[in-house]
């Protein structure tokens, strides 16, 4: 049998993709490489960022329901959501940095198995093809169609389509199998953990806390408020990070976070109840990701990943840019359009400024708990954004120079030094 649509991969941007294919009335096969497509595996913070026209959107959330309103359509959601007021950035001291808006979330924690639950149910009403535990390991692009290669309990076979939507992660093997990662660089690639809590108690409930610097025992780290879930309440999950080329493992990291005074007073009487782990990679962003016959969805072409909302963006815009294309339009130039102009890290400037936030690694631990204390009754105007938060926080510390220098006039000469900062000559690579 041959299909419209072949999708390798069942995260939000293969399940809206294959929404919006079915919708539209072409023939789908759906693959997914897990059992259970709407079981979370992996670490995932599942925030949903307000700041406006980020990733040029804009959303409302109803009862059942989020709707985009640029791109003009919705899905279905009726999870749990947990409103985020602040960012915090906190030191091994206790000095924090607080951003955020006074009278408006600047983000939502969505619970993405009930997001993956909501799609997936419109689906299996749908004359979808659904194939669970099936991996896409390659394709073959010809001048009507592809030929994808599939994995089955140890079987291959190959089946033929009009098009590959590969929606299959961060590390792609439909991105790897087409020779696109060969003049891509590596960034970051470390393995994380992460456990989650319920019955937590912080002061923190409304916030993503960032626990930074290495003063944590050595280790940095972030907790994170989640929807309450199967009979669980105040949940957190929690993350540590090894320093660079530290050659630490990813459990003691994590055993050495907890371990933190400030860390273990929060997890007093808290109940350990799942652990997670992958691995984490930053890639140079694809900038053309529509090409040929097969369109790369989502994190398989981003920088680090585009969040739940993009990569749901990137199901809808790819399903319909087929669409165009069996009309004989353009549609896959139109993708290319929207995933240029929707996604800030493929503008080299605006990336660039991300690093700034490596800033705090790179004053030293009292040097950074000093920058902190000079916060202390503040609360910085900004979101819970990768490519504008570091603008803020770099603005206020340059605020502060004419203080930094008359109190630290070394810590003052490194941070204009900071400017030249390399990221690339200090973590690119495996951590």
């Amino acid at each position: 049998m041959s299909y419209d649509v072949i999708i390798a991969g069942a995260g939000p941007a293969g399940l809206t993709a294959a929404m919006t294919a079915t919708d539209e009335g072409l023939s789908v096969l759906l693959v997914e490489t897990k059992e259970n497509i709407t079981r979370k595996t992996r670490p995932c913070c599942s925030m949903w960022l307000l700041e406006p026209g980020f990733h040029d959107e804009g959303w409302t959330f109803e009862d059942t329901s989020i709707t985009f309103h640029r791109n003009d359509f919705s899905i279905p959601y009726a999870g749990g959501v947990v409103d985020l007021y602040r960012s915090i950035r906190m030191s091994a001291q206790g000095n924090a940095l607080l951003m955020g808006k006074k009278l408006s979330p600047i983000g939502k924690v969505i619970d993405k198995e009930k997001l993956l639950e909501g799609l997936l149910g419109k689906i299996e009403k749908s004359r979808a093809e659904i194939r669970t535990r099936t991996t896409c390991l390659g394709v073959e692009e010809q001048k009507n169609g592809v030929k994808v290669l599939l994995r089955h309990l140890g079987k291959e076979e190959w089946v033929s389509g009009k098009y590959l939507l590969a929606a299959d992660g961060v590390d792609s093997k439909v991105v790897q199998a087409l020779g696109l990662n060969e003049k891509r660089k590596i960034i970051i690639r470390t393995p994380i953990l992460h456990y989650y809590y319920a019955d937590v108690q912080i002061p923190y409930g409304d916030a993503w806390v960032q626990l930074i610097g290495d003063g944590f025992n050595g280790v940095s780290g972030t907790l994170l408020h989640k929807p309450d879930t199967n009979g669980y309440s105040n949940v957190y999950e929690i993350g540590a990070v090894p320093p660079p080329k530290s050659g630490m493992g990813v459990k003691e990291a994590i055993t050495r976070l907890l371990s933190h005074t400030i860390v273990k007073e929060w997890l007093s009487g808290a109940r350990l109840i799942k652990k997670m782990g992958c691995r984490w990679t930053l890639w140079d962003p694809i900038p053309e990701p529509a090409r040929g016959r097969v369109v790369i969805l989502g994190d398989a072409a981003s920088f680090q990943e585009v969040e739940n909302q993009g990569a749901i963006m990137c199901g809808y815009r790819a399903a319909k840019a087929v669409v165009e294309a069996e009309k004989g339009e353009d549609g896959f130039r139109e993708y290319n359009r929207f995933w240029q102009k929707s996604f800030e890290f493929n503008n080299p400037e605006i990336l660039k400024n991300t690093w700034k936030a490596f800033i705090f690694g790179y004053l030293g631990n009292e040097n950074l708990d000093y920058i902190l204390s000079l916060t202390e009754g503040k609360m910085l105007d900004g979101y819970v954004n990768h490519f504008t938060c570091a603008d803020v926080i770099f603005g206020f510390i340059q605020s502060q120079l004419p203080r930094i220098e008359r109190e630290r006039p070394n810590l003052a000469e490194k941070i204009k030094q900071f400017e030249h900062f390399s990221l690339e000559q200090n973590i690119v690579g495996e951590v």
